[in-house]
């Protein structure tokens, strides 16, 4: 009975993680808004929902007694954190079905502003202009008031390709590359410069980071620059 369980939970799993690797793809191949990926996530929730019922349905009617005591004392010891992890979940489910919420946005709630780093399940990760990472629960923000600064729309986004010596202390690479950045003044202040991707081949540590700026013909003149005050790094 248990390796049964344990196999369905296994294929939902599985399944699930399939499904949403192949429209995470989708969403970055064409530029797709995630409103599928958070629509997914219920559906998934509600499946394991489905799931803990099938369980403890088939536990009764087998009359095993032992089995079920032990399962309802299990639920019992996980039912307070449960509720606060759906609570935070439904709370940004909501926040990001009205696209009040995504990756990469300039976004300031009370004391704490920066970029929005990741739109997580249950927190939001928002990393301020010296790199730091503030996370927030969904919950606790929900009452609050939540600015995002108006962008302009004549600014034009590039993304810059940098190559560094392969080293230990990469978010310190990444903070200076975002400081040095900053200070250039192509570079729009208003919209800060957002990682787009990193690794490490042959040896070389490469960054990828989108940079906004007024025309794009500065892009040359912004990397010669960078790379300039970095030759020591």
């Amino acid at each position: 009975m248990i390796f049964k369980f344990l196999l369905v939970a296994i294929i939902v799993f599985t399944v699930y993680r399939i499904i949403s690797f192949i429209i995470v793809r989708i969403n970055k191949i064409f530029r797709l808004k995630n409103q599928i990926s958070e629509i997914l996530s219920v559906i998934e929730l509600l499946t394991w929902m489905v799931f803990i019922l099938w369980v403890v349905r088939v536990i009764y009617v087998s009359k095993n007694y032992y089995v079920l005591t032990s399962v309802s004392i299990l639920f019992l010891l996980i039912a307070v954190p449960f509720f606060f992890l759906i609570r935070d979940f439904v709370s940004g489910l909501f926040l990001k079905l009205q696209n009040k919420l995504f990756e990469g946005m300039s976004i300031e709630i009370e004391d704490v502003k920066g970029v929005v780093k990741k739109n997580g399940i249950f927190r939001l990760d928002i990393e301020d202009k010296y790199g730091n990472i503030n996370s927030v629960s969904y919950y606790k923000i929900r009452s609050k008031i939540i600015t995002r600064p108006k962008v302009s729309y004549n600014l034009e986004k590039t993304t810059l390709e940098f190559i560094f010596q392969e080293a230990s202390n990469t978010n310190r690479i990444l903070a200076e590359l975002k400081r040095q950045l900053m200070n250039i003044p192509w570079v729009a202040v208003r919209q800060p410069p957002l990682i787009e991707n990193t690794r490490v081949e042959n040896g070389k540590f490469i960054v990828e980071i989108g940079v906004y700026m007024l025309d794009k013909s500065y892009a040359e003149n912004i990397k010669h620059s960078v790379e300039s005050n970095m030759l020591t790094m």
